[in-house]
């Protein structure tokens, strides 16, 4: 069994660094785009705002990615009600006992469902005109989300790391 786990958490960890690149990457496209809009006097073209929809969108469905993996591996169940976004969301936030820490604070849990709602609006609807006064927090705030996010999933894959040490040492 924790050969199993242990190839599990490494698997997990392997994961997890590839997938934080990635939406690094994505957070400094947000940032550099949002402060261009930001300066701008008038109308803001379209398709900027789009580009700028589109990478909010992938940032956060990258987030939500990476706690899903998360759960799935550690807990060994996903949330599976109508509303299984903001459970994970939820349960990403609260630890569980003899398992795991929270990931997530409570406070990052809320700021993420801003993100969380806007990724909702950005797939359904499909006709609304998308507004910079809409999504400027959004887009301004982005550094400070993604060092909170990057910190909590540092802790995350520390946490691991000892688990995977323990279970090494058959201290389990």
């Amino acid at each position: 069994m924790s050969k199993e786990k242990i190839s599990a958490y490494l698997s997990l960890i392997g994961d997890l660094e590839d997938k934080m690149s990635f939406i690094e990457n994505i957070a400094r496209k947000i940032n550099s785009l949002g402060q261009e809009i930001s300066r701008i006097s008038g109308k803001i073209p379209e398709e900027k705002l789009m580009a700028l929809a589109g990478y909010l969108h992938h940032f956060y469905t990258g987030i939500e990615d990476i706690l899903a993996r998360i759960i799935k591996t550690v807990d060994g169940y996903m949330p599976r009600s109508g509303d299984w976004h903001s459970e994970l969301l939820y349960v990403s936030s609260r630890k569980t006992p003899g398992v795991r820490p929270a990931i997530i604070s409570a406070e990052l849990q809320e700021i993420l469902s801003d993100y969380k709602a806007f990724r909702h609006l950005y797939r359904h609807a499909y006709t609304k005109e998308l507004r910079w006064k809409k999504i400027e927090h959004l887009a301004l705030n982005i550094q400070d989300v993604w060092m909170a996010f990057k910190k909590s999933i540092g802790a995350i894959i520390q946490f691991l790391q000892k688990i995977i040490n323990k279970l090494e040492k058959n201290e389990f």
